[in-house]
């Protein structure tokens, strides 16, 4: 009779039976983490302030002072919103936003160009991006449209009172969230828009981070990027999963109530952004006023760059930052 050792022997159903407990195992942990998060979003907004589409400017009453404090939080003081004035009197008035993971001040060589040639800039500092990291923990798609609102609302009453223009220029995220609050809006005042490396449209793989983010928004994701540059050492999943529910929002919208005049610089090789995809929503929408430019960053003078990463002189590289620079000024009808 043939005899079989204990210790080695197993009958299928108890390998089958093994391999389940360990998959409940681990479903159980991600359902955990994931019961973490839905606690995290219940987390209260940095302001007393809803996101209201309908709602129009008139009857938002906030200040500057309400998006820069927290009785938790702890910000950077140079990494707050911030009004940058012109030397002399405005001639226009602009919105200013900073990319996923950037600090807002990496946003003031851009603003420098405005400012320079007479435009008074509010730079837009988003939630996680004050210079709190636990912030970024609790980021949400509506905590940026929130803010994004009330920026907008300060920028335009400004706009107003002064009876000048209304600009908008943003890059990547900052991009992204001003299409995604200014396509709510039947009517708005911004008369132009640069958009810099817009994720409004990425590669396929941009958006597996915001897949996870059911895992939990409270587990992060280490920063490739340079560390002059970055807000944070690691971006959590709540902000990869907000920056994923925006660019969704707008997945089968058409965006023709934006049909103003726009100039979008990507570089065609950037690791995030999709120049095909943004002139194919351009061509399908027929969104004849958004013109698309491509630009490089090769003569960056960094140690380490990426293609996506084009905010200012080091980055981009002093020739492509001139043809950049007098491009804005251009557009914007800035020419002394």
């Amino acid at each position: 009779m043939e005899h079989y050792d204990r210790t080695t022997f197993y009958h299928p159903a108890l390998v089958w039976l093994n391999s389940l407990m360990k998959i409940l195992f681990l479903v159980s942990i991600f359902l955990i983490i994931s019961c973490q998060n839905m606690a995290v979003e219940r987390n209260p907004n940095s302001f007393n302030f809803e996101f209201d589409p309908s709602k129009s400017c008139d009857g938002v009453n906030i200040s500057l002072a309400d998006l820069n404090s927290h009785k938790t939080y702890k910000y950077q003081r140079g990494e707050v919103s911030t009004w940058l004035e012109p030397a002399s009197s405005t001639k226009a008035v602009a919105l200013v936003a900073h990319g996923l993971n950037l600090k807002p001040s990496k946003m003031n060589a851009l603003a420098k160009v405005l400012t320079s040639h007479d435009v008074e800039v509010l730079r837009v500092s988003l939630a996680g991006h004050r210079g709190s990291k636990r912030e970024g923990l609790f980021t949400t798609h509506r905590i940026w449209r929130n803010e994004f609102q009330a920026h907008y609302c300060l920028a335009m009453k400004k706009a107003a009172s002064l009876k000048v223009p209304l600009y908008f220029l943003g890059f990547s995220l900052g991009a992204l969230t001003g299409v995604d609050f200014l396509n709510t809006q039947n009517s708005h005042t911004v008369e132009k828009m640069i958009l810099i490396s817009p994720a409004t449209d990425v590669h396929w793989y941009s958006k597996i981070p915001g897949n996870l983010g059911w895992i939990g928004g409270r587990i992060s994701l280490p920063s490739k990027n340079i560390k002059s540059y970055r807000s944070q050492p690691s971006t959590s999943l709540a902000s990869y999963r907000a920056m994923k529910e925006s660019q969704d929002s707008l997945k089968d919208i058409n965006l023709t109530s934006l049909n103003i005049p726009t100039l979008i610089f990507v570089d065609p090789d950037d690791e995030l952004v999709s120049l095909k995809k943004i002139n194919k929503r351009i061509k399908n929408q027929r969104i004849d006023l958004w013109q698309t430019k491509s630009i490089s960053n090769k003569g960056s003078t960094l140690k380490k760059t990426y293609h996506h990463l084009v905010v200012d002189k080091p980055s981009m590289g002093p020739h492509q930052w001139n043809l950049v620079r007098k491009n804005i000024i251009k557009h914007f009808d800035l020419k002394k």
